[in-house]
């Protein structure tokens, strides 16, 4: 009678165990699930993320490269083609530094040490980049740290040709030198007034021929 006693013991005892052992694995696989579940969604979440992420840069009208914290690209957007002459497997791996102009590189390399140490102010950056045919394109950057991007990863750079709208504003500024040369010359009284009829500017003949100035 004893021995069966402790054997109903030793029975209960180990059914108990094994009932406390297949509750902890089936909370263990609950959460080894839910963490599946959740992995998964991040996966989820962070392709979709991507596939928006190159869906805007292709649709883009500026270049947009991601690079490395040593300033090696890892990848440039189809539009590098158009504005520098270069496909985009010509330019990864390459450090855009090695087609700045000589006078422009200091100023560039100071602009990228402050992206990457996120020091930046959000304001860009004007350089002459080596075009694929020889000649110098004004291009206009500004850089982004995505560093901590788990889907990045890299240091965005979206850069813009400037070359027409240099070329514009010289023109406007040649003009109005030309203009202002014209305006001290001229024999004739010219004045520059507001819309209230007030003398604003009054060209040197005015005290030549009436003593204004």
């Amino acid at each position: 009678q004893e021995m069966q006693t402790e054997l109903k013991q030793i029975r209960d005892s180990l059914e108990q165990r094994v009932e406390q052992r297949t509750q902890e694995l089936t909370q263990l696989n609950a959460s080894l699930q839910r963490e599946i579940t959740d992995r998964k969604q991040a996966q989820l979440a962070l392709a979709e993320s991507e596939v928006r992420f190159r869906s805007i840069v292709q649709q883009s009208s500026d270049v947009i490269a991601l690079l490395n914290p040593e300033g090696r690209i890892n990848y440039i957007s189809p539009q590098s083609e158009r504005v520098m002459g270069y496909r985009p497997e010509e330019l990864v791996g390459r450090s855009p530094f090695d087609f700045i102009h000589a006078e422009d590189l200091p100023r560039l390399q100071e602009a990228f040490g402050k992206v990457r140490q996120r020091t930046n102010l959000g304001i860009p950056t004007e350089f002459r980049f080596r075009h694929a045919h020889g000649q110098w394109v004004h291009l206009e950057a500004l850089g982004t740290n995505l560093l901590d991007h788990p889907g990045i990863r890299s240091l965005l750079i979206t850069s813009r040709d400037v070359s027409e709208r240099n070329r514009a504003q010289a023109a406007l500024r040649e003009k109005t030198e030309e203009l202002d040369r014209f305006f001290t010359v001229a024999l004739d009284l010219l004045c520059i007034a507001d819309t209230g009829g007030h003398f604003r500017r009054l060209n040197p003949q005015w005290e030549k021929v009436l003593g204004y100035s």
